[in-house]
């Protein structure tokens, strides 16, 4: 603490000043006598200090850091509990709770504990509080504790564990009464408890999932019986037709699948037309079954049927419905009530034809051709009852004469006698009988039925014709085939040289033997084999539509003029009636025998010229002809022509003479009939303005001839027509182009009243129309020339 001062002289001596100088030592961490010691000595110490009560005792009072503490004694600290007054306030153990405190229940350090419990202090007794979560005291003693490690869920329940805790584990349980399936082979099975599986369900051996065995039970517990086969119960058979034997589908004996338990097939019989498949063959009534007789005329021999067709299923009392074929069997109700073309498919499917009227009253004549009925006995003279005409009573115990259907071969003298005692019934009377077509649409119908009269029923009345349309009750059909039954047999016979193929039956199938290309499909028979077709044999065959050309096959595809089915089988692209062509054509609307094709289209632009201003006025007037050159050679029908004569009423002819106005339909009868008619009517050029013009255009080869009428129709309509005709050199083609034909009338506008087509009579016609509003304004009509 001391520090330097300055010598000064004061008063003559000198002194120093300013300085500070050494004192008493005190306790303050400074060295107060300035001897380079801090607080040495111990100053202002010495003294006790502290308490001395409980456990502390005193201390000293000593200089530290300066300043004065208690050093040495023991001080007071927290109470504890040791029967110590460690607080030193004159109280031992104060803050301790003897009668409550779980640690100090009673006195210091009584801790009150139990095993997996919970313990406590009351009363300075220690207490049980209840077990640890996870155990149980199942004796009921506290001082053991919590003796039983368990978890309480609750009621016991099927788990493997003990809910309830009292050291058993699904114990006296009660079976769900729904928990086991009740269904199939499962049906009586009892719940058990699994222990950790929970509850199972023991089903009995048989039970399987999914179920593959075949045993009538119900082995998947699923309510249904062998799902795995559904056809279990099902109809079954064995063999076919009337072999067949019915049974059903049943399980088999290891129970692997299925089997039928029908009885085995039975033996097969003779084949009959009668609906059945008595030969079990699997086809109904096949080949040429029933009675049929041959017969021979100027076409030949024939097989006709010895009665009237019937139905399969006829009886003689019912006309059955079966339609597939036809049948040749006595004691049959006739088919009748069917048409033409129903007549002629059932005797195709019976392996023959409708008879041609030829054949039909050959076989109604008898071996003398002779007989103007088909009686058995004087067949030239009629007589009443032999046959079912309208004469015959159908009905004797019914008052009056009744008519009506007879099975066939009900009257046993009805009958044409045939070579070998062959007989062909019912051709006089019973059902009027279709035979083949004399042209489509017009089909005779022969021999009467059992309301006709005697003239109706003789074997040569041919004057009842029909249409494609009619079917009555009282007509019905027989069928003609032009091979022998041979032909369907099953048997290698006759002239045939093959199975039921070649000589007099239809041609063999590739591979089959033969004799002549005749006895083959394919035509061509080498090496007494029927080859296969090919597209350089020379023969039209394997779906060829000519010789080796044309139809769905590799061959080339055929010139103009070969026969052909569509276009693609021609060169050209263009198959025209029935004929390659080199033309093609929009719609054809005919064709004729000469071989003439039809052609209509309505063009943007017509191809014919229009020469009012060019060519030459015929000068012709009302019904006037003009015969003049066409300039070139043009074949008509097969004649060539130079010439032609224009005709004022709309047509050209190539003879002369005038044709009239009174318009027919083709062929025209009388000169001049061989005609081209673009609008044949009555029109009269010799009305205002009107003519007809011509003139020859272009250079040869392909020039044109041409003839325009413009010209009113005769009565007195406001409007010109404008009708040209084009005749073509080289390809004979005729074009006739409809560029007006609007006369401002409606009886006459667009043809209604006019004729269209090309004619030669003692050749063929091909008419477009005769009458009706067809001719319309830009329509073109082509004849192409075979």
């Amino acid at each position: 603490s001391c520090s330097f001062g300055t010598i000064m002289c004061s008063g003559g001596a000198l002194m120093c000043a300013g300085g500070t100088g050494p004192t008493s030592e005190s306790c303050n961490s400074v060295d107060d006598d300035c001897d380079g010691s801090v607080d040495e000595g111990n100053p202002g110490g010495g003294a006790s200090c502290g308490s001395s009560t409980g456990s502390c005792t005193q201390g000293t009072q000593t200089c530290l850091g300066g300043a004065l503490q208690c050093t040495g004694g023991t001080g007071p600290s927290p109470e504890s509990c040791n029967m110590a007054d460690d607080d030193c306030d004159m109280s031992t153990d104060e803050d301790f709770d003897f009668m409550n405190d779980r640690n100090n229940c009673g006195g210091c350090g009584t801790v009150c504990s139990f095993p997996n419990a919970s313990a406590g202090c009351s009363g300075g007794s220690c207490v049980f509080l209840g077990c640890d979560p996870g155990f149980v005291d199942v004796d009921g003693d506290p001082m053991n504790g919590c003796e039983y490690m368990c978890s309480f869920a609750g009621a016991e329940a099927c788990n493997g564990r003990d809910d309830d805790c009292d050291m058993a584990v699904d114990e006296s349980l009660t079976p769900p009464a729904t928990f086991c399936n009740a269904n199939g082979v499962c049906a009586g099975t009892s719940a058990t408890c699994g222990g950790m599986s929970g509850w199972t369900c023991s089903y009995p051996a048989t039970y399987e999932t999914p179920e593959s065995t075949c045993d009538s039970l119900d082995n998947d517990c699923d309510g249904a019986v062998d799902e795995a086969f559904p056809t279990v119960g099902n109809a079954c058979a064995n063999g076919v037709g009337e072999c067949r034997r019915t049974g059903s589908i049943v399980c088999n004996g290891p129970g692997t699948g299925t089997t039928c338990n029908a009885p085995p097939a039975g033996a097969p019989g003779v084949e009959s037309c009668n609906g059945l498949d008595d030969d079990c063959d699997g086809s109904l009534d096949e080949g040429g079954l029933g009675t049929w007789v041959p017969i021979t005329g100027p076409f030949g021999t024939s097989y006709m049927m010895a009665y009237e067709a019937s139905r399969p299923d006829a009886t003689s009392f019912s006309t059955g419905s079966m339609s597939h074929r036809a049948c040749s069997s006595p004691n049959r109700q006739p088919w009748t009530n069917l048409t033409q073309p129903e007549a002629e498919a059932a005797c195709a499917a019976a392996g023959g034809r409708l008879c041609t009227e030829q054949e039909w009253q050959t076989g109604c004549e008898s071996t003398t051709t002779m007989c103007d009925w088909s009686y058995a006995s004087s067949c030239s003279t009629y007589q009443s009852m032999v046959c079912n005409d309208v004469n015959y009573d159908f009905d004797p115990g019914t008052p009056g004469d009744q008519n009506g259907m007879l099975a066939t071969a009900s009257l046993p003298m009805c009958y044409a006698g045939w070579s070998g005692g062959d007989r062909i019934y019912d051709m006089s009377g019973n059902a009027e009988e279709w035979t083949a077509a004399r042209q489509p649409g017009i089909n005779p119908l022969r021999g009467g039925s059992n309301n006709d009269t005697s003239g109706g029923t003789r074997c040569d009345f041919d004057f009842i014709v029909a249409d494609d349309t009619i079917r009555l009750p009282t007509v019905g059909f027989r069928c003609c085939r032009s091979t022998p039954l041979t032909c369907d047999n099953g048997v290698f016979d006759g002239d045939e040289t093959d199975l039921d193929c070649g000589g007099s039956c239809d041609g063999c199938v590739d591979g089959a033997s033969c004799m002549l290309g005749s006895d083959c499909t394919s035509g061509i028979c080498s090496g007494g084999i029927c080859q296969v077709p090919t597209c350089s044999d020379g023969v039209t065959n394997g779906g060829e539509t000519d010789t080796d050309c044309g139809g769905a096959t590799a061959c080339p595809r055929c010139p103009t003029g070969d026969s052909c089915g569509v276009d693609a089988d021609c060169a050209s692209g263009s198959c025209l009636g029935g004929v390659c062509r080199d033309f093609s054509c929009t719609t054809v609307f005919g064709t004729d025998g000469y071989g003439y094709v039809g052609c209509e289209d309505t063009p943007a632009v017509l191809p014919c010229d229009d020469i009012r201003s060019t060519g030459t006025a015929t000068g012709v007037s009302d019904d006037g002809t003009a015969t003049v050159s066409i300039g070139f050679s043009f074949d008509f029908y097969g004649t060539a022509y130079t010439g032609l004569t224009v005709q004022a009423n709309g047509a050209v002819t190539f003879e002369t003479g005038g044709i009239g106005f009174g318009n027919t339909c083709l062929p025209k009868g009388g000169n001049p009939d061989v005609l081209i008619a673009p609008f044949w009517d009555d029109l009269n050029p010799s009305n205002g303005g009107s003519e007809v013009y011509y003139q020859t255009l272009g250079s040869a080869p392909n020039r044109r001839f041409v003839v325009q009428w413009s010209t009113e129709h005769y009565n007195s309509t406001p409007s010109r027509a404008d009708v040209r005709m084009v005749l073509r050199e080289g390809s004979n083609d005729i074009d006739v182009c409809y560029v007006d034909t609007d006369f401002g009338n409606a009886s006459f506008d667009f043809g209604l009243s006019a004729t269209a087509g090309i004619s030669d009579p003692a050749v063929d016609t091909l008419q477009y129309s005769c009458g009706g509003a067809v001719l319309t304004n830009g329509l073109l009509l082509e004849y192409h020339h075979p």
